[in-house]
């Protein structure tokens, strides 16, 4: 939550950066699933607009992007999509650089290792970031085809910020 200050005072009015759920390195799986007006310690605020999940039962499924983008068949990417349009929810969707590349991701371009620990680690990175790589494309196309989009900026212009929960920190 530091992060969000620290936007709020550079200039920031918006971030989309928190995931409500549950991981081991990231998220947090308690925050709000829609829009989110901040109240920080620093006396600021921020909208908040958290990455897309899609909640069944307790737990929040990440739909968002990165690696759940290109593990979700489409099919069941556009199901979940159109369920949260049904309950007025917003898709919120993020795509790493290397995953719009034409290039393929090879982490021994950034390093150079005759450590075996590290040639391990830099093959189970390659492994991981390109599963499914080629699939990005012809989803992002289906996307734009079944569904409309606006920038984030458009959307907290034509919302009514009364309607946003507020989270104090």
């Amino acid at each position: 939550m530091w992060a969000l200050e620290i936007l709020a005072e550079i200039g920031f009015k918006y971030d989309s950066s928190i995931f409500p759920i549950y991981h081991r390195r990231y998220g947090i799986s308690d925050f709000n699933r829609t829009t989110t007006l901040c109240f920080l310690k620093n006396g600021m605020n921020i909208i908040e607009l958290p990455l897309s999940t899609f909640k069944i039962r307790n737990i929040n499924l990440p739909i968002a992007g990165g690696g759940y983008f290109r593990l979700l068949p489409s099919t069941i990417l556009y199901y979940f999509i159109r369920k949260l349009n049904l309950k007025k929810e917003n898709f919120i969707g993020y795509f790493h650089p290397y995953e719009v590349d034409q290039k393929i991701l090879n982490s021994f371009d950034c390093f150079a290792s005759n450590n075996l620990n590290k040639i391990f680690l830099g093959l189970k990175i390659n492994i991981i970031q390109n599963f499914n790589l080629k699939s990005i494309f012809k989803k992002i196309e289906g996307l734009l085809k079944k569904f409309s989009f606006i920038p984030c900026r458009e959307y907290i212009a034509l919302t009514n910020q009364n309607n946003f929960n507020i989270y104090k920190i």
